[in-house]
């Protein structure tokens, strides 16, 4: 009975947290709203229903530009114990509750990171924050895998969160794999990630080299999707253009398949360009 009115006055809550005026955000929050998350996020157990309401009240309210403007002292706790959560979350056996309950965390924090550089920043800072992504990339959920990836974006929009990214083996390998999925939905979100990541420095693409981005771009090149195969190249492009030195004859034999393909001529006449400078910085290409 208890838990039940609980819940009641959380939808009741939520439903007010979506308003298009902030007037009842702020009243929350005046009124200890903060206090009151942060008890029911330690106290409530994994397992009960009042999870997904507390999730999505934080993200309504967290979520908005004016309670970062005013109650920007709060993100650092918010987003350490949303995370924390949903690291716990992410340990529970695979089911829908466990999709739909982690779904209202990443949420709030794609959002919260979407805010401003400086909530990415404190992010990179947060002992959960990182494993919890890692463990949420290695769902079986879709649903669980797009949000991730989404998370990763806004997370690596601070230049210095990409090398964090790109430096952490386990996140990096579990991206790569991301490129084998049978969701094109998902394969073009991690090429999106990968657009940014590559546009750090010759030393991060260097070392994105040594751990075998080629090999799954590569692979994508034949993809029966164009726009994945232009998002491939573009990164190809950005890869091979900078490590000018790079020996890649499986690339290359790639990128000269996609010159004759039934895409689109802008497409064929990119991939024949990087053809042109391939060979012309390589006597080994044939």
């Amino acid at each position: 009975m208890e838990e039940a009115r609980t819940q009641s006055v959380l939808h009741a809550l939520i439903n007010l947290a979506r308003d298009t005026s902030y007037a009842c955000c702020r009243c929350m929050l005046e009124n200890s709203l903060f206090t009151h998350l942060k008890i029911l996020w330690k106290d409530v157990p994994e397992s009960s229903e009042l999870c997904l309401e507390i999730g999505w009240l934080t993200a309504c309210v967290y979520n908005r530009e004016e309670t970062f403007l005013e109650h920007a002292d709060q993100y650092w706790a918010v987003l350490n114990f949303v995370t924390g959560k949903l690291l716990h979350f992410s340990l529970l056996p695979d089911s829908d509750w466990k999709e739909k309950v982690m779904t209202p965390c990443l949420v709030c924090c794609g959002n919260m990171l979407g805010l401003s550089p400086e909530i990415t920043l404190v992010a990179s800072d947060l002992p959960p924050f990182l494993p919890a992504v890692k463990a949420c990339l290695s769902s079986r959920s879709d649903i669980i895998l797009r949000h991730t990836v989404w998370v990763l974006t806004n997370f690596t929009a601070e230049p210095s969160c990409r090398v964090m990214v790109i430096c952490h083996s386990d996140l990096r390998t579990k991206l790569f794999a991301l490129c084998t999925q049978q969701n094109w939905e998902i394969v073009a979100e991690v090429l999106h990630l990968l657009e940014g990541m590559v546009r750090v420095s010759s030393e991060m693409n260097q070392l994105l080299v040594k751990q075998g981005v080629l090999g799954y771009l590569n692979n994508l090149l034949n993809h029966p999707s164009s726009g994945i195969v232009e998002q491939a190249l573009g990164i190809l492009e950005a890869l091979l253009v900078d490590l000018k030195s790079l020996e890649q004859p499986s690339v290359f034999q790639a990128v000269q398949n996609l010159t004759i393909a039934s895409f689109d001529n802008k497409l064929v006449e990119r991939a024949r360009a990087l053809k042109e400078y391939l060979l012309s910085q390589s006597n080994n290409y044939s």
